[in-house]
């Protein structure tokens, strides 16, 4: 599991991701990667006895040309799902994806096929290793739900096809007291947490998840919950890469940590700061302990609270 906390665009930092996992590939002719309209083009190095050319080549053509072992790299990015911070919120109806191969666990970049999913799977048995333990049922709803219910207390979801139409509808209420509401009538906290336990819940393992600020919307109690419940994930085989500026979600992982969730080797956290000196980016990766202790505060790293504290306490 890693953590980016910095300034940047989405698609810088998803370009950092992607070049720091495929650098390696520069040791077999990769020179660089560039982007051409809408697609990604690798820049391969042809070495001659006398000069060295760059060619552009389509990313789908040069997959072909890569020795085996990394092919197996490249092909992790396949499957990869990738959630903004900007979700669907509160719509009436949700559409069902048109390809098949693209839906079979991605919950899509808005969180827009997280409620088809949930309808099309909710009797499948999941891993045990992701069960919540205030439920002793493995299907998908019956942890959907009981995931919703800590993370968001006593909130409950359900999904309906519309007959005739390629399209579902979602709905949730509390803790089975009330009736069954539209998204329109229900705080965003729950529209944009639904699609990252569906995604998690439904990941196969090895598969990478990218989650773009996973606190939007939720209160700390919810944040909090929200790491604990994305490092179960990691430690069942999912590859959860998250985006955040939350100490909540920090100190939910470094809980788990702490708890035996999730084992210390297996959380990564880096810091990324801009050096305003040489205009570079800084990268600082504090180690955690099996305590969930980390090694350095980095200043300006999910510190504000202390400093604003400070000056309170007249610090």
């Amino acid at each position: 599991m890693y953590f980016i906390n910095q300034k940047m665009t989405k698609k810088k930092m998803l370009k950092y991701l992607f070049l720091l996992s495929l650098m390696i590939l520069k040791l077999h002719g990769i020179s660089n990667i560039q982007k051409k309209k809408n697609y990604p083009v690798l820049v391969l190095s042809e070495i001659s006895y006398n000069d060295i050319e760059n060619k552009i080549i389509n990313i789908s053509d040069a997959k072909k040309l890569l020795p085996e072992e990394i092919k197996e790299k490249v092909k992790e990015f396949d499957s990869l799902v990738y959630i903004s911070a900007c979700r669907l919120g509160a719509v009436e109806i949700y559409p069902i994806p048109s390809d098949f191969k693209y839906s079979d666990t991605n919950v899509g970049v808005q969180g827009e096929y997280a409620a088809w999913l949930m309808e099309q799977n909710k009797d499948e048995d999941i891993l045990v290793s992701r069960c919540h333990d205030s439920d002793s049922a493995l299907t998908l709803r019956r942890q959907v739900n009981a995931w919703l219910k800590y993370i968001l207390p006593n909130a409950e979801a359900d999904t309906r096809n519309i007959d005739k139409a390629s399209l579902v509808q979602l709905f949730f209420r509390n803790d089975g007291i009330s009736e069954w509401r539209r998204p329109a009538n229900i705080g965003y906290g729950l529209t944009y947490v639904f699609p990252i336990i569906i995604a998690g819940l439904l990941a196969k393992e090895g598969q990478i998840l990218v989650i773009d600020s996973p606190e939007a919307h939720l209160h700390p109690l919810g944040q909090s919950r929200i790491g604990e419940f994305l490092s179960k994930m990691a430690n069942s085989g999912v590859k959860v890469i998250i985006e955040t500026h939350s100490d909540h979600i920090l100190n939910g992982v470094r809980l788990s940590v702490n708890n035996r969730v999730i084992s210390s080797d297996k959380v990564g956290i880096h810091f990324f700061e801009k050096n305003n000196s040489d205009n570079k980016t800084r990268i600082v990766s504090p180690q955690i302990d099996s305590h969930g202790n980390l090694s350095e505060w980095p200043d300006g790293f999910f510190d504000q609270s202390d400093k604003d504290l400070g000056k309170l306490i007249g610090w």
